[in-house]
Order: structure tokens, then C-alpha cells, then sequence
């Protein structure tokens, strides 16, 4: 027991001279070369669990005087896998460099009042918990000479970080004020590089760079609290980022059962690598790698197995102010809560293949998976009695910056072999959630209450060709992008259904949000016989912002103003080229955007407000989508065709859209929404996949022989020629009218049109006409 006047606990950084930051590391170097077969094995791994803690277990008791709680860290690990020089060197058969660099970081900060401990007579209390980490891991490796090159690179970053403070269960009273106050700013960035150069038979260069990020903010109040004021606050400015690069002639392919079977090559690779670094991190002490999974790289059309770079952040980031069950909180002035949060996460992998006599691959997957809460609620069964109160869930800025960023980038490209293989993959997935609420009980004695919630996100995918993407000097060069850019944001200020506001003059609640989606995708392919090269860019844009006053009764003796806010983009792009092929070309580019902005303010309950009542919900949304193709040709439809069910274009832009929609709902976003693609078509027929030409009713237009001149009102639709051996002639109604049956169920006359035809076919010796309209197959084709 501590009896005094004032009291003060402080966990802090020592300073020495200009040094306040508390440094970590390790370094490996390792290089080989000139033997038959040269191998180097670089490896370095930092581990560290760092606590700062500042704390009343036991009982505090003051004369009157302030309490005051302080903790404080400032860290920094820094891990790096390097060659020696260029790496491993070979003169015969084998040259092999592998570098793993591990930065493992466990990193708690807390200043609290435990659920044992006991503060009595003080005025006020004043906690404070402020933490900065910053983790940076390199690998590298490289690998030139020999019949063989082979040089992997891994780099792992596991970042848990946690600063809170916390006042636990009991009971508290105070002559002045409460603040809690918990902020933090946190960093983890990872690269792996690898190089192989020069190798007769085949180099393999497979990087690797994996970041987890688990960024924890929370101000907590566990115990009933009265006082002169209330004020609870948590902020997060988070910053995760994989970097990875792979330049070799050729990457190692999957001997499994190959996409769209279980689970791809590179999920596998790296829920291993996960997998290791959170069970060494729990091993030795720290949190583990969390709860978040890698989402799988694939398309509709199948999941990567090959890939030479490889990167990816899982970033899980929460600010928020916690209430626990079933406490009051009375102030005589303020009760606020609020909780601000900025978080940048981004990936990048280059993969590049440019050299190789029979095969080169180039491959790159960057996939950053995002999860956001920032929160201040007040619970449902949680009681506050104030004179005014405010719930604020905002941005958190950090200098000039105001936005959270979100971002994957993959570039590939190959060249120079019989057979070159180019694949790029880049994918995002944003789930960000803003609330500000009340969900519990509120009640003031005349002051005003205000909830605002305020989001601004912009997420980047691009898929990428280095240079020209692939080139190929024999069979075939094969150029395959797609970008995925998933993102639920959401924005809400509210008084929940359960929620209860009393005693209030004013009640204003806001809600804003801006949201900027681009996503772009290009490959291109050139030279050899076949020239292949499919691009596809996906933006699934779910933006929700709203206010909201829930069921129940509300009674104001001033105004009530409620407004929501929404500036919202999504754009996306696909570019396919094929060029130079001796036999066929063919370029495939798909834009599909999805955009489901919404912007509402509801208000579900009676209200009775004494001046005035407001409710207003504006949205700006822009979306667009484009694509473009060269090529010498494109590939066709090989089903039932126009006329017969879905095109073959809308299949392809549905099969894209369900497995957005499904990727999003398994990583916790709101999916595809229920909008479905238009038929792409007119009277005539749809078109054909991935093609400039139309084929109505199967049957391709060509154009007409001569001017078209107005057709007479009886005439009926007319039938496209048939390539095969149908003949047409320019003329007017037909001399023969279709059999009483045949007209029955002709189809039904359209205004005119330019230019009527009669198709005739052989029948026996002569010639019979064609109905008008009549439909068939050409018995000389299968398709028309």
C-alpha cells in the first residue's frame, strides 16, 4: 500500500545522448564459388519480446493529489540474409545460395490500473501508453555459372505489437478527471531478392518475402468510474510491406495435382514459412502469427503453382476504446470516446525470366490481405451519465497523411527460350470498418451528444509485363496478368436498435467516407509460332456509409442532424497484346468493376425534437471500366453459341465476378453483391468470346453487297447468309409466302429495316425458297 499526496509510475525509454531507440539485429553473409558444386547458406534471425509496463496491482491511496501512469517504447530490429558478393559461383554441375532471414517481434506496451489494484482519494488520473516499432528483414542471394543455378531467398517479418491502456475490474472515483490515452505507430517491411545468371541447363531463382502484421490499439475501462470527466482514446498509424524479386531463367513448377485441386503451390510455401515463424515466435515466448490465413492466388480459371517471386502482407489493425460489460460511467462535464487508425499496406513481387535456351518462366504473386477495425462504441449494457458525451471514430493522421493505402503490384516477364511462360498476379483484399455507436444506455442532463465515424482509403492492384512481357524464339510465348481488387469499407455513426440517448438538446451524427479503387492488369506476348496472352482486372468496390438511429423513442430539446457522406471511385483496366506470332496471336483483356456504393441515413424511431430535425445522405460515385486487345486472333466459343443460353462473354465476366464475390466473403468482405452482368447483345445474336466479330444466331455478318434500300411492310425477318452453300439474292418480299403452320410461329414483325434477303438452298434437282426467318444448320459446318 502507498500512501502519499500524488502518484506516479513511469516505464520509458532511457535516453542516451541522441539515442532513445532500442536497436535489434542480426546479419549473415555467406558465399562459394569455383568448385563442381558450390552451395552457400546464409541465415540470420532475430528474436525479441519486449515489454514496457507501468502499473497499480497493489492500492494507492492519495490526499487529494493526481495519479499519474506512463509507458513508453521506442524500438527497432533490423534482419538481413546477404551474399557474399554475387552470391555462389560454379564451374561444374551445381551453384546453390539460400539466405533466410527471420525478424520474430513481440512488443507489449501497457500503462494500466490492474484488476487487483486500488486507487482511492485522488483528483485526477491520467494514463498514458505510447509505442513506436519498426522491423526491416532482407533476404538475398545470388547464384551464376554452372550447369545448374539455383537460389532461394526467404525473408519473414512477424510484428506483434500491442499498446493499450487499461483500467481493470473494480471500482474508481475521482474529484477531477479521467484520461486514458493509447497510441502507436508501427512499421514492418520485408524483401527477398534472388538471382540466377548464367547457367547452362537452368536457373531457378525463388524469393520469398512474407510480412505479418498484428498492430493492437485499445483504451480499456473494466470498472465503474465516476468524475468531473471522461475521456477514453486510441489511436493507430500502421505501416506492413513485402517486397520480393526473382530473375532466373526458370522457376520450379508444382508436381501436385495442379490448380483448381486443394490448395496452390505457393499457399502452401507460405502458410509453411507462417506456419514455422508463429510457431518459433510462441516457442521462445512471443504471440505467434495471429489468426489471419493466406488468401489463395487464383482466378476462375485455377490457382497459381508456379511462381518465382512471391510476397505478401497479412495486416490485422485494430484502434479501439473497449467498455466492459455491464459498468457506469458518470461524469459531471464530458464523457468521449474516440479512436482514430491509418494503416498502409502494400506488396510487390517482380519475377523475370530472360534466359534459357528451352524454357523460361517468369512468375510473380503479390497478395496483401488488410483487416481494419476502428471502433468507439458503447456496449449494450454499459450506462453513461454525462452532462455531454461524444463517440468519435476517425482518421488518424500521421504529418500530412490522411489516408490509409492499400496496394499489390506483380510484375513478370520472360524471353528468349523455345517455350516462355510469363505470369503475373497481383491481389488486395480490404476489409475496413469505421463505427461509432450507441449501443448501451446514454443519458445527459442537457448537454448535447455527438457520433461521428470518417474513413478515407485508396487501394491500388496492377498486374504488370516486364517490358514487353513475354517474348519467344520457338513454340510458344505465354503472357498471363490478373489483378484483384476487393475491398468492404464501411463508415457508420449510429444509435444501435438496443441503443438509448436521453436528456440530450442536441443530437448530431456524421458519417464520411472517400474511397478511391484502381486496378489495372497488362500483359503482352511476341514472337514464336503462338503468341498467347489473357489479361484480367476484377474491382469489387463495396463502399457503405451511413447514419442510423435504430428502434426505440428519442426526445431532444434542441435539433437533430444527421448526415452521411460518400465520395467513392472504382476503375479498372485489362490490355492484352499479341504480336508477331507466324501462326496465331491471341490477346484476351477483361475489365470487370463491380461497385456497390451505397449512402443512406435512417432513422427508425419516433423522435420529438424542439427546434428541428435533418437527415441528409450525399454520395459521389464514379465507376468505369476498359479493356483492350490486339491481336491476330482470339479464341472462340466452342458451346451451344448465341441464342442458346448465357454468351460465352457473359460466362467468362460471371465466372469472374462469383469468384471475387466468394474471395471477398471468405476474407470477411460482403462479396459480389446481387447486380448480374447484362446479356451482351442485340436483336442480331451475342458476340463471341473474347472476339471483335458478332455472330447472330451463329451465323457471322458479313457486309451487305450493295446500298441497302427500304424493305416493304409485309416482310418478314430475314436469315443471314450461310458461308457453306446457301445463296442470296437482293430483293423485296418473297413470291412465296411461308405455309399457314410456318406463319404461326414465325417470329413477330419488326419495324423495317434496310435491305431484305431470301436465302435459298438446294433441294433436289431445283430450287425451293427458304422461309423468312427460318433457322438451320449448315450441313456442310458445325458452326456458322
Amino acid at each position: 500500500m502507498i500512501s502519499a499526496r500524488d502518484f506516479s509510475a513511469a516505464a520509458i525509454v532511457a535516453t542516451d545522448g541522441a539515442d532513445h531507440t532500442a536497436t535489434f539485429g542480426a546479419q549473415s553473409v555467406a558465399g562459394a564459388g569455383g568448385g563442381k558444386v558450390s552451395v552457400a547458406g546464409s541465415f540470420a534471425m532475430v528474436i525479441l519480446n519486449h515489454t514496457t509496463r507501468a502499473a497499480i496491482d497493489g492500492t494507492v491511496a492519495l490526499g487529494g493529489g493526481d495519479g499519474t501512469l506512463t509507458a513508453a517504447s521506442d524500438t527497432s530490429s533490423t534482419v538481413k540474409a546477404l551474399p557474399a558478393g554475387a552470391g555462389v559461383t560454379s564451374t561444374g554441375d551445381l551453384g546453390f545460395g539460400a539466405s533466410v532471414a527471420l525478424n520474430l517481434i513481440t512488443d507489449k506496451t501497457s500503462a494500466e490500473l490492474g484488476d487487483a489494484g486500488t486507487l482511492i482519494g485522488a483528483r485526477n488520473l491520467t494514463l498514458a501508453a505510447t509505442a513506436a516499432d519498426a522491423a526491416t528483414t532482407e533476404g538475398r542471394m545470388g547464384a551464376a555459372g554452372g550447369k545448374v543455378a539455383l537460389t532461394p531467398a526467404v525473408a519473414v517479418t512477424l510484428s506483434n505489437v500491442t499498446t493499450r491502456t487499461r483500467i481493470g475490474t473494480g471500482a474508481l472515483s475521482l474529484t477531477g478527471a479521467l484520461a486514458a490515452t493509447a497510441t502507436q505507430k508501427a512499421s514492418a517491411t520485408t524483401a527477398a531478392t534472388a538471382g540466377a545468371y548464367g547457367a547452362t541447363s537452368a536457373g531457378i531463382g525463388v524469393a520469398l518475402a512474407l510480412t505479418i502484421a498484428n498492430h493492437t490499439v485499445t483504451t480499456e475501462l473494466a470498472r465503474s468510474v465516476s468524475g468531473a470527466s471522461v475521456s477514453l482514446a486510441a489511436s493507430s498509424v500502421s505501416g506492413s510491406s513485402s517486397t520480393a524479386a526473382a530473375s532466373a531463367a526458370g522457376a520450379p513448377e508444382e508436381t501436385g495435382s495442379g490448380a483448381g485441386s486443394g490448395t496452390s503451390a505457393v499457399t502452401s510455401q507460405v502458410e509453411g514459412e507462417r506456419a514455422h515463424a508463429g510457431a518459433t515466435s510462441a516457442a521462445h515466448g512471443g504471440d505467434g502469427a495471429g489468426s489471419a490465413t493466406t488468401p489463395e492466388p487464383e482466378s476462375s480459371s485455377g490457382k497459381v503453382n508456379v511462381a518465382a517471386a512471391v510476397a505478401i502482407t497479412l495486416a490485422t489493425v485494430r484502434a479501439e476504446t473497449v467498455l466492459a460489460a455491464g459498468i457506469a460511467v458518470t461524469a459531471t462535464g464530458t464523457v468521449s470516446l474516440a479512436s482514430g487508425a491509418n494503416t498502409d499496406a502494400a506488396t510487390s513481387a517482380n519475377g523475370a525470366a530472360s534466359q534459357g535456351s528451352d524454357a523460361t518462366i517468369g512468375a510473380a504473386v503479390a497478395i496483401t490481405l488488410a483487416n481494419v477495425t476502428n471502433r468507439a462504441v458503447v456496449p449494450a449494457t454499459v450506462t453513461i451519465t454525462a452532462r455531454d458525451f461524444s463517440a468519435a471514430a476517425a482518421v488518424a493522421t500521421d504529418g500530412a497523411d490522411h489516408t490509409a493505402t492499400f496496394g499489390a503490384q506483380s510484375v513478370a516477364g520472360a524471353g528468349g527460350g523455345k517455350v516462355s511462360v510469363a505470369g503475373s498476379f497481383a491481389m488486395t483484399i480490404a476489409n475496413h470498418t469505421t463505427r461509432a455507436a450507441i449501443d448501451g444506455t446514454v443519458q445527459l442532463t442537457g448537454g448535447d451528444a455527438t457520433i461521428a465515424a470518417a474513413s478515407d482509403t485508396s487501394s491500388t492492384v496492377k498486374a504488370l509485363p516486364a517490358g514487353a512481357g513475354v517474348t519467344s524464339t520457338g513454340d510458344l510465348g505465354f503472357g498471363a496478368s490478373v489483378a484483384l481488387n476487393l475491398i468492404t469499407d464501411k463508415a457508420s455513426a449510429e444509435i444501435g436498435d438496443a441503443g438509448t440517448l436521453t436528456g440530450a438538446r442536441n443530437l448530431t451524427l456524421a458519417a464520411t467516407a472517400t474511397d478511391a479503387a484502381t486496378t489495372e492488369a497488362r500483359m503482352g506476348a511476341a514472337g514464336g509460332k503462338v503468341a498467347l496472352t489473357p489479361a484480367v482486372a476484377v474491382t469489387l468496390s463495396n463502399v457503405t456509409t451511413r447514419t442510423r438511429i435504430g428502434t426505440g423513442a428519442l426526445s431532444l430539446t434542441g435539433a437533430l442532424a444527421a448526415t452521411a457522406t460518400q465520395k467513392a471511385s472504382a476503375a479498372t483496366a485489362a490490355t492484352a497484346g499479341a504480336y508477331g506470332a507466324t501462326s496465331a496471336g491471341i490477346g484476351v483483356a477483361l475489365g470487370l468493376t463491380i461497385a456497390n456504393h451505397t449512402v443512406t441515413s435512417e432513422l427508425a424511431r419516433s423522435v420529438a425534437a424542439a427546434a428541428s430535425a435533418a437527415l441528409s445522405a450525399s454520395s459521389i460515385s464514379a465507376s468505369s471500366s476498359s479493356a483492350a486487345a490486339s491481336a491476330a486472333g482470339a479464341p472462340e466459343e466452342t458451346g451451344s453459341g448465341a441464342g442458346s443460353g448465357p454468351s460465352a462473354v457473359t460466362s467468362q465476366v460471371e465466372g469472374e465476378r462469383t469468384h471475387a464475390g466468394a474471395t471477398s466473403a471468405a476474407h470477411g468482405g460482403d462479396g459480389a453483391g446481387s447486380a448480374t452482368t447484362p446479356e451482351p447483345e442485340s436483336s442480331s445474336g451475342k458476340p463471341r468470346r473474347g472476339s471483335c466479330r458478332w455472330h447472330p444466331r451463329r451465323t457471322p455478318m458479313r457486309p451487305p453487297r450493295r446500298a441497302a434500300r427500304p424493305r416493304r411492310a409485309a416482310t418478314r425477318r430475314s436469315v443471314p447468309p450461310s458461308r457453306s452453300h446457301s445463296r442470296t439474292s437482293r430483293t423485296g418480299p418473297s413470291s412465296r409466302r411461308p405455309s399457314r403452320s410456318r406463319r404461326a410461329t414465325s417470329p413477330p414483325r419488326r419495324p423495317s429495316r434496310p435491305k431484305a434477303r431470301i436465302t435459298r438452298r438446294r433441294s433436289g434437282r431445283g430450287r425451293s425458297p427458304v422461309p423468312v426467318g427460318a433457322r438451320y444448320r449448315s450441313r456442310a459446318r458445325s458452326r456458322w
